[in-house]
């Protein structure tokens, strides 16, 4: 074997050794901050009642817990956040029911400011596709949650909307489509 072959083995086996090392490195920071937002989402937590007050009509059940991957969508199903924006990481994120009726209004109360992500299935959208058209101060976000990805694509298509908020309420007007499938996450400022 030339020395010039050596040489060029040698310099792809450094450069192997080198992304193994940076991959190392990024995997211990990301390892960091998922910790940090952890410890930070289970005091967001504990306060969640205290900061945001959200009232459906008719009523139905919901529930809190912290937006990470893994994360159930619903209260009534398995399904699962997949991939998430970077900007609803470690946020509230309610859990409603997977398909809420026609007719549900939805009005929150905010304590803090906070941003609020609203995010719905294409398909069963509640009609919430054209109510958000509409809503003022509400921005259509590219980038949406993705859930259940590895068992088919119905979890793929997800739109979202995003609204800056200062304290008191804010309203969502009543779904016109009944079965719609969504969810909320909330940013304190």
């Amino acid at each position: 074997m030339s020395s010039k072959n050596k040489y060029l083995i040698s310099l792809a086996v450094s450069a192997v050794i080198f992304c193994i090392l940076l991959i190392q490195v990024w995997k211990a920071e990301k390892g960091a901050e998922l910790q940090e937002i952890s410890r930070a989402g289970e005091q967001l937590l504990k306060q969640a009642d205290s900061l945001i007050q959200v009232e459906l009509s008719p009523e139905s059940r919901f529930k809190w817990d912290i937006m990470r991957r893994g994360v159930k969508l619903h209260v009534d199903r398995e399904y699962t956040f997949d991939v998430i924006p970077e900007e609803l990481l470690g946020g509230l994120l309610f859990q409603g029911i997977h398909r809420m009726a026609k007719g549900t209004a939805i009005q929150i109360t905010l304590t803090v400011p906070a941003d609020i992500y609203f995010f719905f299935h294409a398909d069963k959208d509640g009609g919430y596709a054209e109510i958000f058209k509409n809503l003022a101060g509400w921005k259509r976000v590219e980038e949406a949650p993705q859930y259940d990805i590895h068992r088919g694509s119905h979890g793929l298509d997800m739109i979202m909307y995003h609204l800056k908020s200062d304290t008191g309420e804010v309203t969502i007007p009543a779904s016109t489509i009944d079965r719609a499938c969504f969810s909320m996450v909330f940013q304190p400022a």
